[in-house]
């Protein structure tokens, strides 16, 4: 290393929780070797600090069109440049000079992220170091000098730890956010001996074994989340809106067939694989029901549609509907009308609204005389598929949101289509 070096840590978290070159897989697609810089906590609206002396050189103030969203370039001496990415609002304009520790934003997750976070990457000019391009460079050796890890004190209690929700700094790791299960042997369907929480540090005792690490966690640790004390939540209403999907278990604590969300919250995913997409993040401390046995480090889950930070991806798209057509339901779906004051529209463009958290009530017709036809769960999205009468709205909802539903379901009064240019 040169003269060069970090004098102060970017955030106000010291975890890190995604490793430089970490997931290949996901970062082929950007012709990159893998994860380009260091993942660092940063909740939402914490401050961002510039590491070193140097000047702004850019600052990207529109959150769309680019992976790190909104983001601040730092250039310093000896040809050094920091990249701090995915904020919610810089704090500095280009051209600025700032010294290290200067605020230059404050945290989030815009871009190509879920969850708010710091993204980190270092380059150097000329420099050509392993394959990777645009003179990236590992960030990780500049950073080690100021996590400050300390070997921690005995008693201990040895097990496996899945590696990838560690960060290995030579014979200690530090737990990645969300906290990871202790577990007998190398193995997801080894006994849980307990959950380890986000940012304890712990002695690596050995060689991995597959995708584990050989841990010894001091006792103190592990004292502060036991599972005796996760108590997840009651299971929710009938009336709930919920969306399935799979969860990593690091970031889980199971107790029978309910979990509680780590911290800062988990990805929830379509399938039980890092790689396949994500449907949205479910916020920390949220309670999920476990739907089965896992997969890998894998769980499928079932979440509360309330318990979503930001956008979703559902996995049941909203129904399509033509302007200018006569509305037909498709098979799936109902055709009824709700009251317009119990719908939040969401997207005009598709016509999409988001149902009153209690539920909303779907009527044969547009009116509170109208047959109740049965109960659209609360959050539900629904689609308004065209003109409203009076206080009512025509929506197509899917038929497994909808309790409570009549059978055989009685032909809705038909309603105006939207208008051919809307």
């Amino acid at each position: 290393m040169t003269g060069f070096r970090f004098s102060v840590w970017p955030t106000e978290y010291r975890t890190i929780n995604q490793y430089f070159g970490a997931n290949p897989q996901n970062y082929a697609q950007f012709g990159l070797p893998g994860h380009e810089g260091v993942d660092i906590m940063a909740p939402h609206g914490s401050r961002i600090f510039a590491v070193a002396d140097g000047q702004v050189t850019r600052v990207r103030r529109d959150p769309a069109g680019h992976n790190y969203g909104i983001h601040v370039v730092v250039t310093h001496r000896d040809g050094y440049s920091t990249t701090y990415a995915h904020l919610h609002q810089p704090a500095v304009d280009e051209g600025a000079i700032v010294g290290a520790g200067h605020v230059l934003g404050l945290a989030d997750d815009t871009g190509n992220s879920f969850g708010s976070h710091l993204h980190l990457t270092l380059k150097q000019e000329g420099a050509e170091v392993g394959g990777w391009p645009f003179n990236i460079i590992d960030p990780t050796p500049f950073l080690l000098p100021l996590l400050g890890l300390q070997p921690p004190a005995g008693p201990f209690v040895e097990g496996w730890a899945f590696t990838a929700g560690l960060f290995v700094v030579g014979e200690l790791a530090q737990v990645n956010f969300g906290g990871i299960n202790l577990r007998r042997a190398p193995s997801v369907s080894s006994d849980r001996l307990a959950l380890v929480p986000g940012g304890s540090v712990v002695l690596v005792n050995g060689d991995n074994r597959g995708q584990y690490t050989p841990v010894r966690v001091p006792a103190a640790a592990i004292g502060e989340v036991t599972p005796p004390t996760v108590k997840p939540a009651p299971p929710p209403p009938q009336t709930v809106a919920t969306v399935d999907g799979w969860a990593a278990l690091s970031n889980l604590a199971v107790a029978g067939d309910r979990a509680v969300v780590g911290q800062f919250g988990i990805n929830l995913r379509r399938g039980p694989d890092q790689a396949t997409p994500a449907i949205g993040v479910v916020r920390g401390g949220a309670t999920v029901a476990v739907r089965g046995d896992g997969q890998g480090d894998y769980l499928p889950v079932r979440a509360e549609r309330a318990d979503f930070i930001g956008q979703v991806d559902l996995p049941a798209p909203p129904i399509a509907v033509m302007p200018g057509q006569a509305v037909s339901p498709p098979p799936g779906a109902v055709l009824a009308w709700a009251a317009t004051d119990f719908l939040t529209p969401l997207d005009p463009t598709a016509h999409t609204a988001l149902c009153h958290r209690f539920g909303v009530n779907l009527r044969q017709a547009p009116a509170a005389t109208g047959q109740r036809i049965g109960l659209v769960k609360g959050l539900s999205t629904v689609t308004i598929c065209g003109l409203s009468r009076g206080d009512y709205s025509p929506v197509l909802a899917h038929v497994a949101d909808v309790l409570n539903l009549l059978s055989p379901v009685p032909a809705a009064a038909a309603p105006d289509p939207w208008p051919a240019d809307a």
